[in-house]
């Protein structure tokens, strides 16, 4: 993925502010049902909870009141 974000670089098709935006559609887009919302493919399992990488944010999340 990264390469390919690389190559789009040079012609500056989205600002650097939303790369990451950017980085989670293109992720989306590999999945089965690549029309999800970021919230319903996290209700859909798509995103690894239990990876260490989602720490901070299952933190922050489970820290706010409900």
């Amino acid at each position: 993925m990264e390469q390919y974000f690389e190559c789009l670089q040079p012609d500056k098709l989205f600002p650097d502010s939303q790369s990451g935006k950017a980085k989670v559609h293109a992720f989306l887009a590999s999945r089965e049902k690549p029309d999800l919302r970021l919230g319903e493919s996290a209700l859909a399992g798509f995103w690894p909870w239990t990876s260490g990488a989602y720490d901070d944010i299952v933190d922050f999340l489970a820290s706010l009141p409900t």
